[in-house]
């Protein structure tokens, strides 16, 4: 087990650029359009509205994320450029 959780440490050290990189490609235009719906599109006091626009946008967007990294670590395990 240990092993493992050693090499999953070493594989993020020598790729902590490219998995940032892809998270924040995903993350930031998220968080920009949920704050643009939040703070422009609903009632300032419909806290259950900003809280269901949140829960959408990631449900729907943070897998991508996730699959981006789950392909570039596949891709760094296999010797092949990422």
């Amino acid at each position: 087990m240990f092993k493992k959780l050693g090499e999953a440490i070493q594989l993020l050290a020598a790729n902590f650029g490219l998995l940032s990189a892809l998270v924040l490609t995903v993350s930031v235009p998220v968080n920009l359009a949920n704050n643009y719906i939040i703070y422009y599109v609903l009632d300032p006091d419909d806290v259950a509205g900003a809280f269901r626009s949140t829960i959408w946008l990631e449900a729907i967007f943070r897998p991508i994320a996730i699959a981006a990294v789950i392909y570039a670590l596949w891709e760094i395990k296999h010797e092949r450029a990422v």
